[in-house]
C-alpha cells in the first residue's frame, strides 16, 4: 500500500498480521523493516530514518567495440556494426513493403464502389487502413536503421593510429512515444 504524504504521521487502521514497511526513493537505498500486529487495536510506530544515497552504477551499454593501445585496426568493427544495422534496416523496410502491398490488396478487394460499401466492405477497408499504418511505422523504423547503418559504415576510420582509442556505442529501445535509436563513437 502506498502511503501518500497527506497521511504521514497519522494512525492507519490495519488488520492483525505481519507487514513489511518499505521506504524508497530514486537514487537511494530503500529502508525495510517488518512489524507484527498481534491483536485488533494494537499500535506500532515505525520511524523511517533518512535514506542513504545509493552508490552510483555505470550505465550499461548495448553494444561496444573498442580499439586501443597497439591495435592497428582499420575501423572494421564499426564497419561491421554498420553493415549489420543497415542489413537489419533493409530487412525491416522489406517487411514494411510487404505489409503495404498486402494492405493495398486488401483495400482493393473490399468491393466498394465509389462512396458506398457493404458492412463487410467497410470492415475490410478499415482493416486495410490499419495494416497500412503499421506498414508505415515498420518502414520508418527500417529506414532509420538503414540510415544509421550507412552513417556508421561511412564514418568508420580507415586507419587507426597506434596511440588512439575509439569506442562505438549503440542504443536502441522502444518508449511510450516511439522507437529510439542513438549512439556515439
Amino acid at each position: 500500500m502506498l502511503v501518500g504524504k497527506g497521511t504521514w504521521g497519522t494512525e492507519l487502521p490495519i488488520d492483525p498480521g505481519s507487514y513489511e514497511i518499505v521506504a524508497s526513493a530514486p537514487g537511494y537505498v530503500a529502508f525495510r523493516t517488518t512489524i507484527v500486529i498481534k491483536t485488533d487495536g494494537a499500535r506500532e510506530t515505525v520511524v523511517v530514518p533518512a535514506l542513504v544515497a545509493a552508490p552510483s552504477v555505470p550505465t550499461p551499454v548495448t553494444t561496444t567495440a573498442s580499439t586501443a593501445g597497439n591495435d592497428t585496426s582499420t575501423g572494421s568493427s564499426r564497419k561491421t556494426i554498420g553493415l549489420v544495422v543497415a542489413g537489419a534496416g533493409l530487412v525491416t523496410v522489406g517487411v514494411g513493403g510487404f505489409l503495404a502491398l498486402s494492405a493495398k490488396s486488401q483495400y482493393d478487394d473490399a468491393q466498394c464502389t465509389g462512396g458506398s460499401c457493404s458492412q463487410a466492405g467497410a470492415d475490410a477497408r478499415d482493416a486495410a487502413r490499419g495494416k497500412g499504418s503499421i506498414a508505415t511505422i515498420v518502414m520508418g523504423i527500417g529506414g532509420a536503421l538503414l540510415v544509421g547503418g550507412v552513417v556508421l559504415w561511412l564514418t568508420a576510420p580507415t586507419v587507426a593510429s597506434k596511440s588512439s582509442a575509439s569506442n562505438v556505442t549503440l542504443r536502441a529501445g522502444v518508449t511510450p512515444s516511439g522507437f529510439v535509436l542513438g549512439g556515439s563513437f
